[in-house]
Parts: C-alpha cells; structure tokens; sequence
C-alpha cells in the first residue's frame, strides 16, 4: 500500500484518541485528547482477548474511476502473545479446499506454539510500531485544532460532532507528520460513554502533483461499537484511495466489516518425548 493510503488509515485510526467530553469548550484540547488517547489505548489492549471476524471486499478502478475488479476475503483475527494469526473463512464468498483448510491449521498450530512457548519473539517489533503510533498519536493532539460543531441522537446517547482542521506549518514527531497538515475530517463521539462512535476523513485538497500525489477524492469512514460492557471495537473501515507515488498508483476501495467477537484463550502443552514416556535405556 502507498505510503499516502497507509497514512490516511494510520491517521484516522489514531484519531479514535480524538475523544472529548461535552464540557470540550472548557478544558486545554491538548489535555482532553490525551486522556481520551489512554482510554482508547485501553481498549486496544483489552481486545487482543478476543477472536473476530473481518470480511474484506476490495474493488479497483482505472484511471477514469471505471470498475475494473472486485474480490473479497474472510477471515477469522486473533492474538497471540502480541503477534496477530489468522484464519480463511471464505475467498469471494467461497470456502478453501480442505487441502488449503488443512496446510493452514498445520501452519497455525506451529505459529502458535512457537509464540506461546518463547521460540518465536515478535515483542521488539511490535513496540516499535507501538512508539512510532504513539508519535503519530501526538502529533495528532498538537497538529490539528478540535471545535464543537453540534449534537445528534446515536444510539439512544447524545453525540457530539467534533471537526478537526489541521494547524499550517506544524511539525511533528512521527514519520507522517510532513502530511497531517493535508489533512481534515470530523468525528462523532458519544459523550455518556465518552468513546468515538463514527470518524469521516478526507483531504483538504488533492495534494501533490503528476509523480506523488493523493486525490481529493479519496476518503475514509470507519465506525466504532461496544463489544461488551465498558469494551469498544472498529465495526466498519471504508477507505477510498487515489494515490501515486513515483511509478505505484493507487485507485481502489477497501471496505471492512468486523463482527462476532468473543473473547479465547490459548493453551499449549509439551508432550513427553518417546525416550521419556518409554523411560530411558
């Protein structure tokens, strides 16, 4: 993916910390946005206890915007000692061949136990990606200025409409921040539960010219939940992309939907070798 597309995904998905309570009006923003980033932080790590479903349709246009090719894919996500596994439920709504099925339960019964018993360490890697989203999450806290623009009923809860329009000439920390001041959008958020309901992002402009640029076109929608009591998750990610960079363009959408979470664990046992069970010569 472009690194243009991976941003306006990053940045939206970052943004679930643009969280705020109704009294926004009285309180630093900065300070608001940063308790609202731990509360969303929270929920992060309590859904790596869950097992999921995510269904992907991904379509691809040319260069007019005219359809070309649609494919879909669906998976079942899960956690394991930090490190993300999946499972193929279908591809283009059809299920894979038991020979396919059978290499993939081998494949992730070995990742599995690789991960739970140590031998297998993904730790280092995903702290870097943890800091580097803690960067970006900053940047989005000091790079954008957040207002009130109104109120509307969601899901019996009152929510506000919260628009962020990024502040010209800001410089962050993270590897994105050159390109948040291209961007703007708005967010719903449920003041009771105090949790991010809807965000809607765009750029301001189509930004850059023939050899690195994103259209003003593009877009993304994503949607948040509560799985359970006090526990929030993405429902919905829609993103629409037209993009290049250099030689690679981008002109597609990618939809996600996420459903039937419940919470799994993982148990790994080590079986006694032959030599022991028998006992030794």
């Amino acid at each position: 993916m472009l690194q243009a597309a991976s941003l306006l995904l990053v940045v939206c998905v970052i943004g679930s910390g643009w969280i705020t309570p109704a009294n926004a009006a009285e309180e630093p923003t900065a300070k608001v946005l940063s308790e609202a980033l731990l509360h969303d932080n929270s929920d992060s790590v309590s859904l790596k206890d869950y097992l999921y479903v995510e269904e992907t349709t991904h379509k691809t246009f040319d260069k007019d915007g005219h359809s070309k090719n649609t494919s879909s894919m669906t998976r079942e996500l899960f956690w394991v000692d930090g490190t993300q596994l999946q499972r193929v439920l279908t591809i283009n709504g059809v299920p894979p061949s038991a020979d396919f099925l059978a290499k993939q339960e081998k494949t992730l019964d070995r990742q599995i136990y690789q991960l739970s018993s140590g031998q297998l360490d993904q730790r280092r890697a995903s702290e870097k990606q943890i800091h580097e989203q803690q960067l970006l999450a900053q940047d989005v806290v000091s790079g954008f200025i957040f207002t009130l623009a109104g109120e509307e009923p969601c899901s019996g809860h009152t929510c506000a409409i919260l628009k962020a329009e990024p502040i010209l000439g800001f410089k962050g920390k993270s590897s994105f921040a050159s390109l948040l001041p291209f961007l703007h959008g708005s967010i719903l958020v449920d003041e009771q539960e105090k949790q991010w309901v809807r965000i809607d992002a765009t750029p301001l402009k189509t930004v850059g010219g023939s050899m690195a640029y994103i259209g003003g076109e593009s877009f993304i929608h994503m949607k948040r939940a509560p799985v359970e009591r006090g526990i929030w998750a993405l429902t919905d990610a829609q993103m629409r992309i037209n993009a290049r960079l250099l030689w690679d363009h981008k002109n597609e959408e990618v939809d996600h939907v996420y459903s039937h979470f419940r919470k799994f664990t993982v148990a790994v046992s080590v079986l006694p070798s032959k030599l022991d069970s028998q006992g030794a010569p």
